[in-house]
């Protein structure tokens, strides 16, 4: 979510300490400082460097707002306004330039993929795990790079009717990340109830989280709980990312088990109409198809900042037009997933 300028309120005491962090940036600071919003390169608000922007930018405001104390003429609403305008407004919301191609894939207009020769649809059996030879999993490969596949079949009949009779209890309104309250917002980005069902909590899910390692490649002890999500008529998630900014985990709950890497949603019925899942930018829809699962890793360099990737990954809840959507969500993060392969599985 994008965060407001309005969120935080910074003085100059504030940036110096954190100038103090990384003091090589002053000059870039400065000269940021003095670039025209026009011409000025998203820069993010949490970074030492947003931070003493905003913390300059608020100064002037003070200033102009003495400056016009000073003179005798109290400034009025609109004044003020224009001078917050005019300094707070460094980070404006990007255009939702995607909207228009959403709204064609979710209606399912067009080639959604263009590239199927190297794509398959196997019986999959890993690297050979013993497991997986005696019952393979129906695998079909949607996209290479970056990887994203469905198992057919993945959950049995008794899972999905536990799943979505258990996550029953509990629902209430879906909220979306938001830096200044860790339990989320609600907004109309999100229209869905959302329960939680912990691992440890339900036994009877553990052959459902074993088989979720085996089909990742990847360790569930660091997971997250199962996040079941009830969409009606006109339910939807406009477009997201899974995996934070690496400026926006700093609290325990991401510092202590890391980022997301991998998502695995299960799909808990069939839908008559829309409630796709859909990756704009690999023009790729995938409906809801009951005791499926749809699997992608979250390729994230915290180190350089390099989210081509996850920006690949990026993708929406289409509305439900008929009928209602179930769906539960496993996103496994980075402790005790040291390597994770972004040409697996397929």
């Amino acid at each position: 979510m994008q965060e407001s300028m309005a969120t935080e309120v910074l003085n100059l005491e504030d940036a110096h300490y954190f100038l103090s962090l990384e003091e090589t940036r002053l000059d870039r600071a400065a000269a940021q400082h003095r670039t025209p919003l026009t011409n000025r390169p998203r820069i993010g608000f949490n970074t030492v460097l947003g931070k003493f922007i905003y913390a300059c930018r608020l100064d002037d405001l003070q200033s102009d707002l003495a400056s016009s104390s000073a003179s005798g003429d109290a400034p009025t609403d609109a004044r003020r306004a224009a001078l917050q305008s005019k300094h707070h407004n460094l980070y404006p919301a990007p255009p939702e330039t995607d909207v228009d191609e959403y709204k064609s894939v979710c209606a399912e207009k067009g080639d959604l993929r263009t590239t199927t020769a190297e794509l398959s649809c196997v019986m999959w059996t890993g690297d050979g795990d013993p497991r997986l030879i005696l019952a393979p999993l129906k695998l079909e490969v949607l996209s290479l790079t970056p990887r994203v596949v469905v198992f057919a079949d993945f959950l049995t009949p008794s899972e999905v009717a536990y799943i979505q009779d258990t996550g029953h209890t509990g629902l209430k309104r879906g909220a979306i990340y938001d830096s200044g309250n860790p339990s989320g917002v609600t907004s109309y980005k999100r229209i869905s109830k959302v329960s939680w069902l912990w691992d440890t909590e339900h036994p009877f899910l553990s052959s459902l989280g074993r088989r979720i390692s085996l089909a990742s490649g990847l360790s569930l002890e660091s997971s997250e709980a199962y996040q079941v999500a009830n969409y009606g008529l006109g339910g939807h998630y406009t477009a997201h990312n899974d995996a934070r900014d690496f400026e926006q985990v700093a609290d325990e709950w991401y510092t202590r088990d890391g980022n997301r890497v991998a998502t695995m949603l299960l799909y808990l019925t069939d839908v008559s109409l829309g409630g796709a899942t859909a990756f704009v930018r690999l023009q790729l829809a995938v409906k809801p198809r009951r005791g499926s699962a749809l699997f992608w890793p979250i390729h994230f360099d915290f180190w350089h900042q390099k989210k081509t990737q996850q920006q690949l990954t990026r993708h929406v809840g289409c509305p439900v037009l008929w009928g209602t959507k179930w769906i539960a969500t496993k996103w496994i993060r980075e402790r005790n997933n040291v390597v994770v392969r972004f040409d697996y599985p397929g």
